[in-house]
């Protein structure tokens, strides 16, 4: 009702970007939870192909078709040439689903959560604090946001760094609401009873 009744004041926290950071911090959590339950660099990188790119070129064969028969495209006219179909379906380019652009992200993403992930492990997550720093600066720099080109944005590319160190860090934050005298999880309203939800999962 409030973005219904408000919405061009609260348009770009609905419809921006903060529902992508948030998006790729839910990525890296999840992704790091993935990794920590032991799989070798081979299975995750087929895992992430297998549930990365068949929707993906999907979508692409499905607009191109649509194109060819009714002259229907997204967005911009964009390039439907073979070689341009491909380039889209193997996510390099977006620009027949300008959408897209947040699963070429996500692609380039999944060696630095993998890399991210092994620092953590190996040397501690307060390791990685710098480079999210650093990435979250230069998400306000247009030259590193738009490396990619088309309507990709690299700005939130810290964001899954920082998933990362919450799967290092989440249960410890979970502990610390829960003792010093903090509310007991047995006998709490319902917002502590899902942080004991969250906790039997990071235990498991």
């Amino acid at each position: 009702m409030a973005y219904h009744a408000f919405g061009r004041s609260i348009d770009t926290n609905v419809t921006g970007l903060a529902p992508v950071v948030l998006f790729f911090v839910l990525s890296g959590f999840v992704l790091a939870r993935s990794l920590a339950r032991g799989p070798t660099i081979a299975e995750f990188f087929r895992h992430r192909v297998f549930r990365l790119f068949p929707a993906g070129i999907a979508a692409v064969l499905l607009l191109t078709a649509l194109h060819a028969q009714f002259g229907f495209y997204h967005g911009f006219p964009p390039d439907f040439s073979a070689f341009n179909v491909l380039l889209n379906a193997l996510m390099l380019k977006h620009d027949i689903n300008g959408p897209m652009w947040s699963m070429t992200v996500e692609c380039l993403a999944t060696p630095v959560i993998l890399a991210t992930f092994w620092i953590c492990q190996r040397f501690g997550w307060q390791r990685v604090l710098p480079a999210i720093v650093i990435l979250f600066g230069l998400s306000f720099v247009g030259q590193f946001t738009h490396l990619l080109g088309g309507f990709s944005n690299l700005g939130p590319l810290y964001a899954f760094l920082v998933g990362v160190v919450l799967h290092f860090t989440g249960k410890r934050f979970v502990e610390a609401l829960t003792s010093n005298g903090g509310p007991s999880l047995q006998s709490s309203p319902p917002q502590f009873s899902r942080i004991a939800v969250f906790k039997n999962k990071l235990d498991g």
